[in-house]
């Protein structure tokens, strides 16, 4: 039987005392799970089962896509940053 390239890999095993410290130490979930070398998803249900067993680990912002004010100001500023350096001020 071949070996396909999803069995030769290795899955990363990491203990629950070191799970929780690079959750509370981290600033996202994408930051635990690049620490880690975890997939998001992973460090995400990981998360959730030890909170639904009483873990209590801090939550991180939610990411649903909305987006305020503020940012789209900081896009305007980064749009007329690039356009005083030289670019053009036309838009498309």
């Amino acid at each position: 039987m071949e070996e396909t390239q999803a069995t030769q890999e290795k899955r990363t095993w990491v203990d629950d005392m070191e799970f929780i410290s690079a959750w509370e130490q981290g600033s996202s979930e994408a930051e635990v799970a690049d620490a880690l070398e975890l997939k998001l998803a992973s460090v995400q249900q990981r998360a959730r089962n030890l909170r639904n067993k009483g873990v209590n680990l801090k939550e991180y912002p939610k990411r649903n896509g909305k987006k305020g004010a503020a940012y789209y100001a900081r896009l305007e500023q980064l749009r007329a940053s690039l356009n005083s350096q030289g670019g053009d001020d036309s838009t498309v």
